[in-house]
């Protein structure tokens, strides 16, 4: 025998389906939130290591293009990293602009090693903006912009070169 569902039943079920769906895209939203993030940290690991890399090219030519030591710390901030990035393109110019090395043989290796490791920290910025910019879009999109203030997400500074 089938039971008889009155209006009451029908808007408890409403109401059930409703809060079932705003709790799953809830979740699904706060897990977007957290692949963005794990995204922005792997990419600025990439970003760490392209600037460690040219860094250590730029420490073999040190010898005849004197420059001051760069502080390089593992899990700088990003500022601390846009400083660094700035004070090795100064040094990378001189670099390149050297006389010096004229007379070494593995010039052309070194400028070629520090040229192919400027491409790939470049690379690398640019796949850390993209990722940075997806995710300070999408907080301040609606809904998503109303879950990313209850679990306190705020924007990710960009990697200006």
């Amino acid at each position: 025998m089938i039971a008889s569902i009155n209006a009451i039943d029908i808007i408890v079920i409403a109401l059930v389906a409703v809060i079932l769906l705003l709790l799953v895209y809830i979740v699904a939203a706060v897990n977007g939130f957290k692949r963005l993030l794990i995204k922005i940290a792997s990419a600025d690991d990439k970003v760490e290591e392209c600037l460690k890399r040219r860094y250590e090219l730029l420490t073999k030519v040190k010898d005849f293009v004197p420059f001051d030591a760069v502080d390089f710390d593992k899990n700088m901030t990003i500022d601390q990293k846009i400083i660094v990035n700035r004070k090795l393109n100064e040094i990378s110019a001189n670099v390149l602009n050297s006389d010096k090395f004229k007379s070494i043989n593995d010039f052309g290796n070194i400028i070629d090693g520090l040229k192919e490791s400027e491409r790939q920290l470049q690379s690398a910025i640019d796949d850390y903006n993209l990722i940075v910019d997806k995710f300070n879009h999408r907080l301040t999109l609606f809904p998503s912009k109303v879950i990313a203030n209850i679990i306190n997400l705020k924007p990710v500074k960009v990697f200006e070169s």
